[in-house]
C-alpha cells in the first residue's frame, strides 16, 4: 500500500500523488513496457502557514528526486532523475513530470518513489512511495 506524507514546521505540505505512464493521454498504469519512454509524475501541496507563504513569496527552490527500488532479482534499484523548480505565489498545488527513456528499466518489479525537498529549508519535505510497477515486455 502506497505511503505518503510530509513535514513543514507549521501548516500543510505532503506528496499526494505518484503516477506512472507510458504515454501522454494513457490512463496511469502499474505494468510497463521497458522498451519505451514513460512519464512518472507527482503533485504536492502546501497551505496553511507561515513558512509556506514566505517560502512562496521568495520562490524557494525544491527538487524532487524520483527512485525506484528493486523489489527480487535481477532488477537493480534506479535513480531515476531529479525535477527542480521555485514556488509561485498563489499556487499551492504543483505537479512534476519526469520523462524516463526507454531501457531505463530492466525487467521486474519495483517500488517507485519521489522525495521533495526544499534546499535551503532543511526539515520541509514531502514523499510518496509504495507505488508498485512491474517491466514486462510483451509477447509477439
Amino acid at each position: 500500500m502506497a505511503d505518503h506524507g510530509g513535514q513543514i514546521p507549521d501548516g500543510t505540505f505532503e506528496v499526494t500523488n505518484l503516477q506512472v505512464a507510458t504515454e501522454p493521454g494513457i490512463m496511469p498504469f502499474n505494468i510497463l513496457d521497458p522498451t519505451l519512454t514513460c512519464t512518472i509524475s507527482a503533485t504536492f501541496q502546501g497551505q496553511g502557514s507561515m513558512t509556506w507563504l514566505n517560502m512562496k513569496s521568495h520562490k524557494e527552490e525544491f527538487e524532487a528526486r524520483f527512485f525506484a527500488e528493486a523489489i527480487g532479482i535481477p532488477p537493480s534499484d534506479i535513480n531515476l532523475g531529479v525535477v527542480k523548480g521555485h514556488l509561485v505565489e498563489g499556487q499551492d498545488t504543483y505537479t512534476l513530470k519526469l520523462q524516463v527513456p526507454p531501457n531505463t528499466f530492466q525487467v521486474g518489479l519495483y517500488e517507485v518513489g519521489v522525495v521533495v525537498t526544499f534546499p535551503l529549508w532543511i526539515g520541509t519535505l514531502g514523499y510518496y512511495e509504495g507505488l508498485i510497477v512491474q517491466a514486462a515486455t510483451t509477447a509477439a
